[in-house]
């Protein structure tokens, strides 16, 4: 198995930006902005029509999850890009969504997603549209 400075050194790229983090990245980017939209989405929806479908927040959940592993791989924490995603926030404001779906409390579950869940995701997409531009130069 080549190793990620191997793979710098034949495509000319830096390590840590080789090609598959380039794709990755750019399939971090296009969820992102997917995820965001959808989150934004709920949340509204719940305020403003209550009574969204319960089956939505599994996908919520398996989202910020691929999300932070794909961070993880494009930008480790000891690598040219690094960043450390706040987890144990990502998955404190997880963890309240539940409660609030487990309460059918729409309000609180619409207030999770727009004021902390979508926050984080939208100061992530902001971290990786910056790598994007560095690596664009």
């Amino acid at each position: 198995m080549r190793t990620e400075i191997e793979n710098a050194v034949e495509t000319d790229a830096k390590p840590g930006e080789s090609p598959e983090n380039a794709a990755l990245l750019a399939e971090l980017k296009n969820y992102l902005r997917s995820y965001t939209a959808s989150v934004e989405n709920i949340g509204l929806k719940l305020r403003l029509e209550k009574g969204v479908e319960l089956t939505v927040f599994p996908g919520i959940y398996k989202g910020a999850d691929w999300i932070i592993n794909a961070v993880k791989r494009v930008a480790p924490a000891d690598g040219p890009h690094s960043f450390v995603i706040d987890e144990t926030g990502v998955n404190a404001c997880l963890a309240g969504l539940l409660e609030a779906v487990r309460a059918r409390d729409e309000i609180l579950m619409a207030d999770i997603l727009e004021y902390e869940l979508l926050q984080r995701m939208l100061g992530i997409m902001d971290f990786v549209g910056a790598i994007d531009q560095r690596q664009s130069r």
